[in-house]
């Protein structure tokens, strides 16, 4: 996965199709997480549902694809989830069964200025995890 500068004027991004593959672990662990996701997305779903929040609306699994301007290099990505919020907002979320600094650095500096880009939306990252010391 190719790193991007903060400087959003310096790669293109949209969307893509979604991947019709549904996510393995490709280990023991790696299906905990999968699974920890899945209830993340029932909660988010009831959130999203109920009109006392100002969440109105849960993307799982986006994809966008995005290219850096200079050279030409282009890649896909796609955040676990996208929450859009009632002022006009978007927050990326990224889950992680274990707390890993590495998520809200990808967070805020790939799937951010990505989606910021191609939905000319501010976006906002959350980190949601269930265990924060390993």
């Amino acid at each position: 996965m190719m790193e991007l500068d903060q400087n959003p004027l310096d790669f293109v991004a949209g969307r893509t199709q979604p991947a019709v593959v549904k996510p393995r672990g490709s280990n023991a662990h790696a299906e905990i997480g999968l699974s920890y996701e899945r209830r993340v997305k029932r909660a988010l779903m009831k959130l999203t549902s109920d009109e006392t929040t100002p969440l109105i609306k849960l993307e799982h699994n986006p994809r966008f694809s995005y290219a850096k301007k200079d050279s030409g290099l282009s890649s896909v990505c796609a955040p676990d989830f996208l929450l859009y919020h009632k002022d006009n907002f978007i927050i990326v979320v990224e889950v992680k069964l274990t707390y890993v600094n590495e998520a809200i650095t990808k967070l805020q500096g790939l799937y951010c200025p990505i989606v910021e880009t191609a939905l000319n939306l501010p976006a906002k990252p959350l980190v949601i995890t269930r265990h924060l010391i390993p």
